[in-house]
């Protein structure tokens, strides 16, 4: 049994696609590709497939990534192309490998953002300083964030329309942030978000 590692687009119209369906879209593109994957055991087997760090609806993302399973020795440049054509519209197979590093070593996302509506341009990294919470809603309630804790090197410029461009790492788990959050201090109309790369503690690219 190998485990691999594929890394996948998710941009355009595909942003839409919530994290179930994609995990159920993905099922699909291995079957129609013919990639054997590993089934769980007992009476209801699935594919034994993942993917990590579950992206918001409405957020694109350069960087996903999808563990799986397979009895099969794959070749890891070719899959890819295998893979890509049944793909929807917005999901793009980039890369395959592997699965090596752990999921666990990732703690930063590089993000990027559009802001609309944004009167004024804050001091994000003075806000981050500052000792700054922001409300995060669970299903066990309402968690109290620092920003210090969830953002680092945070930078925000203008662009020619009036809009402004945001560019920060966020933390990926432990605790979990979700850009649109900053909405509570920045106070933006509306924002479209796009995950880069996904970076370790010492924000070295994880692999």
């Amino acid at each position: 049994m190998l485990k691999y590692r594929l890394i996948f687009e998710k941009t355009d119209t595909a942003v839409f696609i919530s994290h179930l369906d994609t995990m159920r879209t993905l099922q699909r593109i291995f079957r129609r590709a013919d990639i054997p994957v590993k089934y769980s055991q007992g009476f209801n087997p699935h594919p034994i497939m993942s993917v990590v760090l579950p992206l918001s609806v409405g957020q694109s993302s350069l960087c996903e990534v999808l563990d799986f399973e397979s009895e099969s020795a794959l070749n890891l440049k070719e899959l890819p192309g295998r893979l890509t054509p049944f793909c929807p519209h917005g999901i793009r197979i980039t890369d395959a490998r592997l699965a090596l590093g752990k999921i666990s070593a990732i703690k930063w996302v590089e993000v990027t953002g559009t802001l609309y509506g944004l009167t004024q341009s804050p001091d994000l990294a003075a806000l981050c300083g500052s000792g700054a919470t922001i409300t995060k809603k669970t299903k066990k309630g309402e968690l109290q964030l620092t920003l210090s804790e969830c953002v680092r090197q945070p930078e925000l410029s203008a662009n020619a329309d009036g809009s402004q461009t945001l560019r920060l790492f966020i933390s990926a788990q432990e605790p979990s942030f979700n850009p649109e959050l900053l909405r509570q201090v920045l106070g933006y109309a509306r924002a479209e978000y796009r995950r880069v790369s996904l970076r370790t503690a010492d924000f070295e690219g994880w692999a």
